[in-house]
């Protein structure tokens, strides 16, 4: 969902404060097959200062994550964070929706569009857990034992005379 800067700034003026709540619910696509729509629910608040502006808001949405260890999908509430800040600038061509600079600014056109959808899908995108447990005690996957898990039988022999120097020291 794309929003025009200047409809914002016309609502932050009109409301005489440098403050503005905007509540929104997006689809997002996160481009995973497990999770090709994700609805995301929450709250904008724009803030500026003269030229800096600043975007916050929290989202929810419930996503399908693979446990790391079982291997089982899962529902997962997510809750997204989202903090931007940067400058408005009048300069800037409205062709251009959006301009970071070399010393990571972000500038945006005071005719421009704002994509809030796109936004909230990037933020969405880093909230996602790296390994994502079903539960703590998760024991993933269940193994059978190998040849190598039961060990060499050439060491077998090792293995009865430590037993025996155990039983021998507790004695």
């Amino acid at each position: 969902m794309k929003v025009r800067i200047a409809s914002l700034l016309e609502s932050l003026e009109a409301e005489g404060v440098g403050f503005l709540r905007y509540p929104l619910q997006v689809v997002v696509d996160l481009e995973d097959e497990r999770n090709p729509a994700v609805p995301m629910e929450g709250t904008f608040y724009f803030l500026r200062e003269g030229k800096k502006f600043l975007i916050s808001g929290t989202f929810q949405g419930s996503v399908q994550l693979e446990c790391r260890r079982c291997l089982e999908v899962f529902p997962s509430l997510l809750e997204v964070h989202i903090e931007e800040e940067g400058l408005l600038e009048a300069t800037l061509p409205p062709s251009e929706e959006e301009i970071w600079t070399e010393d990571g600014t972000w500038l945006l056109p005071l005719e421009g569009w704002l994509d809030l959808k796109e936004l909230v899908r990037q933020h969405t995108l880093l909230a996602l857990p790296m390994s994502p447990l079903c539960r703590p005690e998760c024991p993933g996957l269940e193994r059978e034992a190998s040849p190598e898990a039961q060990g060499d039988p050439r060491w077998a022999i090792l293995g009865e005379y430590r037993r025996r120097l155990e039983e021998g020291s507790s004695a």
